[in-house]
């Protein structure tokens, strides 16, 4: 596991356990997220080889995280209805994602 998909899991998990009950909705938003930070981990390792991130790799970066986001909001909705857990659970993996575009740079 990377250290991105692990955050992403105790960071996602946690939330989803604020009630107790972690559902089938907000375990494949979890899952989803875990898998897509594997290909963005990857990717934001490619781009850092060079020591720098320039604008294209950074569009990548920001379509790819935008993606995560706009599929795990598809899973919430596939029933729907997105429940108010589900509705925190994306609102916490945007901040997630933002923080992790806040932070790219700092290891280069």
């Amino acid at each position: 596991m990377t250290i991105r998909e692990k955050d992403i899991f105790n960071f996602l998990k946690q939330i989803a356990m604020e009630d107790g009950v972690i559902r089938i909705d907000e375990t494949q938003i979890i899952s989803h997220a875990m898998r897509s930070a594997i290909s963005f981990d990857w990717y934001l390792e490619e781009a850092r080889k060079d020591g720098i991130i320039d604008e294209e790799e950074r569009k990548k970066l920001d379509t790819l995280r935008q993606k995560i986001y706009e599929d795990a909001q598809k899973i919430a909705k596939r029933d729907d209805l997105v429940s108010d857990e589900e509705a925190v659970l994306l609102s916490k993996l945007a901040d997630k994602l933002k923080e992790y575009r806040d932070y790219e740079d700092i290891d280069v």
